[in-house]
């Protein structure tokens, strides 16, 4: 389900039914205003949005809450809440609507797990972001993809930069836990089912340029973990040219990963000019004809 806040409507030319009349051509026809300025047609425009709550208009003149519930779980119904965040306008309207339309989720005994995030604290622990989407997770439980086995050391609820340790998190939190080392973002636990989300793959590749007297081979694990908590990033060690290599978007990027590398580390690096990464692929058939003799 999702909920939908259009933000900044403090600004000058703001204009609510533009807004509508774009959400509902570039996203969905769902999207339907919640907020302060319910329409008179409300009912009548929910019940375009669905089969099952036409029927239900036209049977009683009105849609009951459990069948606007059901609509938003099945992303057949998008409401959308207008404000300015900063001034705490419409705020409230939709914290009101999530605890009136959001239907609490039911989850499996099993044991279920999904990867958002890797991130390191100030000591340098390896944290892994996740969502528990089943059963429960406790400290020393074992997790394992199928190819690998590691424990859990520390599970923490984070609010902010301050965390609470717990012994164990239930289905439905969100927590990080320590002392796994292999996990990616994306990757799914227990019957959690993997998705495959569409990732960007980077189109330049610029050499990283390095202080004088910085050994690459040095520096390389250290990028290694810039790598594994910004998935889009890739860095690849050209061993013939003796240099490290970061495969990114753009130019953008080269400052974020500079001043990374710098905040993190204390190393000073530049770049060199972006080049595009070519592929090459077949294009068309080709039969080909050949003799070999075993002499």
């Amino acid at each position: 389900p999702a909920f939908i806040f259009i933000n900044k409507m403090d600004q000058s030319g703001t204009d609510r039914e533009k807004l509508i009349k774009e959400l509902k051509s570039q996203l969905s026809d769902g999207c339907i205003e919640f907020g302060q300025a319910v329409a008179e047609d409300f009912d009548e425009q929910i019940a375009m949005c669905d089969d099952k709550l036409l029927e239900a208009y036209l049977e009683k003149g009105h849609i009951e809450i459990p069948l606007i519930i059901e609509a938003i779980r099945n992303r057949r119904l998008f409401p959308c809440y207008f404000g300015a965040a900063l001034k705490l306008d419409g705020v409230d309207q939709l914290m009101k609507g999530i605890v009136q339309y959001a239907d609490v989720p039911s989850y499996p005994e099993e044991f279920g797990a999904r990867v958002f995030k890797i991130s390191r604290d100030e000591q340098g622990n390896r944290l892994t972001h996740m969502k528990i989407t089943g059963g429960r997770l406790r400290v020393r439980d074992t997790i394992t993809n199928g190819s690998w086995e590691e424990k859990v050391n520390q599970i923490r609820i984070y609010t902010g930069q301050k965390f609470e340790a717990v012994n164990e998190a239930a289905a439905g939190s969100v927590c990080a836990v320590t002392g796994l080392s292999l996990t990616k973002p994306g990757e799914c636990f227990g019957v959690e089912k993997s998705s495959h989300t569409p990732v960007l793959e980077p189109v330049l590749s610029y050499k990283i340029i390095l202080p004088e007297g910085c050994d690459p081979r040095m520096i390389l694990p250290k990028l290694r973990q810039i790598e594994e908590e910004e998935p889009e990033l890739h860095i690849v060690w050209n061993e013939q040219l003796q240099e490290i290599q970061a495969r990114i978007m753009g130019e953008v990027q080269t400052e974020i990963l500079q001043s990374l590398i710098l905040k993190r580390f204390g190393i000073p690096v530049s770049f060199g000019s972006g080049k595009i990464i070519y592929k090459e692929t077949i294009t068309n058939v080709v039969e080909g004809v050949g003799h070999f003799e075993p002499l």
